[in-house]
């Protein structure tokens, strides 16, 4: 069964708080979805077009003075009523495609240097990562409570477990690496593959 593309669900979450041209969109899902979610520009002008034309978005008043018309889209009672019926549906089984495990796992014995800079990188990204969110959770707690808030809040706190985890990952990994992990007794016998 084919996945479905859910762009289009994304575009009507984010038109539920304000309307916006395709690069507000984008600029959104850059800032704060960016942390867990992405669409490019080849994704959210092909689905703005389906949505206007299915009735799920119209366009709105978007003047620039001076410029060529920007085109601001907003969300319609139609839209709404999709958008509330794709977040009742039960979710679908994401595949993570981590890059970094990608590697590692087509690494090959002898030289560590690589992999061990890989994990660093991973862990810096991911301690970097955790200062954002502790500056956001912050900024969120001391908001007053909105329609959205506590799920913003729960949605942030799954990036720190996730980034806590990858962090705490690369460590241990790092240290496997660093302690000889690859010694004669981890390899598999002659003439075997793992």
């Amino acid at each position: 069964m084919k996945k479905e593309s859910t762009t289009r669900y994304a575009i009507l979450g984010l038109l539920t708080y304000r309307s916006g041209s395709g690069y507000d969109l984008k600029q959104a899902f850059h800032k704060p979805l960016g942390y867990f979610w992405d669409e490019s520009y080849g994704q959210i002008y092909p689905a703005l077009k389906q949505l206007l034309a299915e009735g799920s978005v119209k366009l709105v008043s978007g003047d620039s003075p001076g410029r060529r018309e920007k085109k601001v889209y907003a969300i319609t009672p139609k839209g709404e009523k999709e958008l509330s019926v794709w977040l009742a549906a039960p979710t679908q089984a994401d595949r993570p495609r981590l890059e970094v495990l990608l590697k590692l796992f087509f690494s090959q014995d002898g030289e560590v240097s690589i992999p061990l800079g890989h994990l660093r990188d991973v862990e810096t990204r991911h301690q970097k990562l955790l200062e954002e969110y502790a500056a956001i959770e912050r900024l969120l707690l001391g908001l007053p409570q909105q329609g959205h808030t506590p799920f913003q809040l729960i949605t942030l706190r799954c990036g720190i477990r996730q980034s806590e985890a990858m962090a705490a990952w690369a460590r241990e990994s790092m240290a496997l690496l660093e302690g000889g992990i690859l010694s004669e007794t981890a390899r598999p016998p002659e003439g075997r593959k793992n």
